[in-house]
């Protein structure tokens, strides 16, 4: 009642609710009641009753108020902004005017919690209610509060709260314009305040007493440091009217700090005709830009080109989303933003522009794709600044940011040495195929400050170069943008078949804690030869026998393709090449000799049929040498060789049976038997050079004495390489009754990830002795009976028993008992006997 308006709009709201405390106005309200003027009641309502209360209103705005305490509810379980109601006993105040109009209490819209306060109807959620009516026709006016439902727990105790008249009879803020028009005032004329922007504020006064007011003047002040250099802070309005208004006869002035956000900011008015002094407030909103607000840096080597460290190096290519935050006080449609930058050391900016889609007020939002730009193999270590044109249908902002290029190690020059003194060759400079070379290089510090201890490591993936020895080299400190050479040369050896080509070299560069890589390459001139150019891997299960993954692994049978190149000078007719290896994990090559047909000058050839060859079970995870004996028509033989590497398996590795009839069921003696439910451990080791992650496999098998194999799929979790791990829990199956005494094959299908592999074991079933036959002897011998070799009532018969050997070995000393729990078969005579050794 009593409270400040502090919303963007009349009445209560999610934000401020009821307004801002004003403690003066409070104790004015209830200083009057006190002074007997019944501002302030206490009443009751009972169960189905209702009460009721006439006051007389004039002109000014009135507001009256019922709160009452409610019983306590049903509170709901903890979620989010939860619906349900909560009130208990639901009061209801309405007004009906002189004229027939219904006032209701003001309500909010949970669901749609920016929108202004409603009252068109009564409020069925909150236990203060106030009725709120503005320039009220004068007359009489009767105030009802009664209730919906019945009242729990009896009577219900509330207050009412009427404002009285003098409270509301004041003079007080009643509207402004904004003027940013960049004449006097400094903005882009669009009537909204914005950061940077010099405002002038004509501002409005209302005169709600019942006196006309002369020589009235304000004073306009804010706590807000987002206004600053306020200016013009006093104006005159001249005289006003009871019921009348007036704008300030000129503007206030103020300017709004340039890095200001969107808010809204409170100003505060003193008022005064130089008798009496009143005080009011208003909110005026600042239309904060659409800015950046934040990146990330994407250089994974995937879709970007970088080393993964999340910064930004030398020569990398960058993937850059950006998020954006709108600042200004409306939701905005079709967002995109376009990205540049002056910097030469950015090069090649592509997909410079990215959508945002429908950005509200006050929110932010990542780009839907990325930006890409690449960074200058050379670039210093430095700050680059980037600009965002951020535009939304007509509208449109700028707004920078930096990125920082860290700092580098770079590869600068190098030198051949081929004189043929430690290293190997013609003297020429150059690297030629079959020579061994002495490498100096040259590294440059591109960081701000000087690199201590820098050391280089050289390597290349391709099969031409070998032998790099001295891989290792020292460059000492390198001064910031200074350059060094190495201390001493790295060496290495081209393969005498080489083919002219530009060799791919990394240099691993490290300054302690730090590291970088950088590539260069060094052209070779190839050799007058044929050679082997390139090979492919078919293990797709049709004539090969493979997963289908390209990759050579232990127990497939693998199809092979492979390339000649002629580096020659002539022609070649009829080329053929034979496959050979002296690795023992390769077995049974067939169709070990292909033809090419013929191979031109600078020309290449596929075999035109696979070499076939089949990889060991249990081979481990190598490289394999294979030779290639290559002839022609004319008589001329070469040799060239290249590996193929032999890629490591998760395997099958060891087992434990449970048959302990816990869980199980069987004699615990960790033996499969006929009969037997099992329960099995497995263990797997990863023969890969790589750590898996999410390992799992499932237990199957062909043969019919397994049955009922539950649980089949198992989880192993992480197997790091050369290591090992067992099931997390059991498989379980059932071994068959009458199965027999046999090896049963299993089959693991295991995977991990994305990748996949089969592994086979065995376990044996165990049997035992057991009945085979019998035969029934009633002959009225040394038995009794008719001799028609049935059992009939009070035969005594002869049963001799046949016992078979269902096990592997030998039974020596065989001996069986029979019994029976039939209270029909008695007097059981010889009931053991002995079967000897049964083979």
């Amino acid at each position: 009642t009593t409270a400040n308006e502090s919303g963007s709009h009349k009445g209560p709201d999610y934000k401020y609710g009821w307004g801002l405390l004003n403690a003066k106005k409070a104790a004015k309200v209830i200083t009057r009641d006190a002074e007997g003027k019944n501002v302030i009641q206490e009443k009751t309502l009972n169960d189905g009753g209702a009460f009721s209360k006439n006051i007389t209103l004039g002109h000014q705005t009135t507001s009256i108020t019922i709160t009452w305490t409610d019983p306590a509810g049903n509170p709901v379980s903890a979620q989010v902004d939860p619906s349900d109601k909560m009130l208990v006993n639901d009061l209801d105040i309405q007004v009906e005017g002189p004229n027939g109009q219904i006032y209701y209490p003001w309500s909010l819209d949970p669901n749609n919690p920016y929108d202004a306060a409603t009252n068109n109807g009564e409020n069925n959620v909150d236990n203060v209610e106030q009725v709120f009516i503005e320039d009220p026709l004068p007359g009489q006016y009767t105030v009802t509060v009664d209730h919906d439902g019945s009242l729990t727990k009896g009577p219900q105790d509330f207050s009412l709260v009427i404002e009285s008249l003098e409270s509301q009879k004041k003079v007080h803020f009643s509207g402004y314009e904004i003027d940013d028009d960049n004449m006097t005032s400094s903005g882009d004329d669009d009537g909204k305040v914005e950061p940077g922007e010099r405002i002038e504020l004509p501002v409005k006064l209302a005169n709600n007493t019942i006196n006309d007011l002369t020589g009235v003047s304000a004073t306009i002040s804010t706590n807000n440091p987002a206004i600053t250099n306020i200016s013009d802070d006093s104006e005159n309005f001249g005289d006003i009217n009871a019921g009348g208004s007036a704008i300030s006869q000129f503007d206030y002035d103020f300017t709004v700090d340039s890095n200001a956000s969107f808010k809204e900011v409170e100003f505060y008015m003193d008022i005064t005709d130089g008798n009496t002094t009143w005080q009011d407030t208003f909110t005026i909103k600042i239309n904060g830009p659409v800015v950046y607000t934040n990146h990330e840096i994407d250089d994974d080597n995937s879709t970007s080109s970088g080393n993964d460290n999340s910064k930004i190096d030398p020569g990398e290519t960058i993937e850059l989303p950006v998020e954006i935050t709108n600042n200004t006080a409306q939701d905005l449609t079709s967002v995109s933003a376009t990205i540049s930058t002056n910097d030469p050391d950015v090069t090649n900016i592509s997909d410079d522009s990215e959508n945002y889609g429908d950005l509200n007020a006050g929110k932010s939002a990542w780009t839907n794709f990325d930006y890409d730009f690449t960074i200058a193999d050379n670039c210093p270590e430095k700050d680059i600044q980037f600009t965002l044109d951020i535009s939304s249908g007509s509208a449109s902002w700028s707004d920078t940011f930096t990125l920082h290029v860290e700092g580098s190690a770079i590869y600068v020059d190098h030198d051949i040495d081929d004189d043929n003194s430690t290293s190997a060759g013609n003297d020429n400079q150059e690297v030629d195929a079959g020579e061994s070379i002495e490498l100096p290089v040259q590294l440059q510090n591109l960081a701000a400050s000087q690199l201590n201890s820098v050391d280089a490591a050289l390597s290349t993936n391709d099969p031409y170069i070998t032998n790099i020895s001295d891989a290792n080299e020292s460059y000492g400190d390198i001064p910031s943008m200074d350059s060094a050479w190495a201390n001493h040369d790295y060496d290495f050896t081209v393969h005498p078949n080489a083919p002219e080509k530009d060799v791919k070299f990394a240099l691993n560069i490290t300054a302690g804690s730090q590291s970088w890589t950088d590539t260069f390459y060094i052209h070779v001139n190839g050799t007058d030869n044929l050679a082997y150019t390139d090979h492919q891997i078919d293990d797709d299960q049709d004539v090969s026998d493979g997963d289908d993954d390209n990759k050579v692994e232990p127990g497939e049978s693998i199809e092979l393709p492979v390339q000649l190149a002629n580096f020659a000078s002539q022609d070649y007719t009829g080329v053929s090449a034979a496959l050979s290896t002296n690795d023992p994990d390769i077995t049974n090559i067939s169709d070990a000799n292909e033809d090419y047909g013929d191979i031109q000058k600078g020309d290449s050839a596929w075999t035109k049929f696979d070499y076939d060859f089949t990889v060991s079970p249990d081979a481990p995870e190598k490289d394999v040498e294979f030779y290639l004996d290559v002839t022609t028509d004319s008589g001329y033989t070469f040799t060239d060789t290249f590996t193929i590497h032999i890629h490591g398996e998760i395997v099958y590795a060891d087992l434990e049976i449970d048959d302990d009839q816990s869980t199980s069921n069987g004699d615990d003696d960790s033996k499969i038997e006929p009969g037997e439910k099992i329960e099995l451990l497995t263990q797997l080791t990863n023969e890969n050079s790589d750590d898996f992650d999410n390992v799992k496999a499932t237990l199957s098998s062909n043969d019919s004495v397994i049955t009922n194999i539950s649980d089949d799929v198992e989880n192993y979790g992480t197997i790091n390489s050369g290591d090992s791990a067992w099931t997390e829990f059991d498989y379980d199956f059932t071994v068959d009754s009458a199965a027999p005494q046999k090896s049963v094959k299993f089959t693991l299908d295991i995977s991990a990830d994305s990748f996949s592999w089969k592994d086979t074991f065995h376990i044996q079933v165990h049997n035992h002795a057991a009945y085979a036959d019998h035969k029934v002897d009633d002959d009225n011998m040394t038995s009794s009976g008719d001799n028609d070799g049935k059992i009939e009532p009070g035969e005594q018969i002869e049963l001799p028993v046949q016992v078979a050997n269902t096990s592997v070995d030998q039974l020596s000393s065989v001996s069986a008992d029979i019994s029976t729990n039939d209270p029909y078969i008695t007097n059981i005579s010889d009931d053991s006997e002995n079967y000897g050794n049964i083979a």
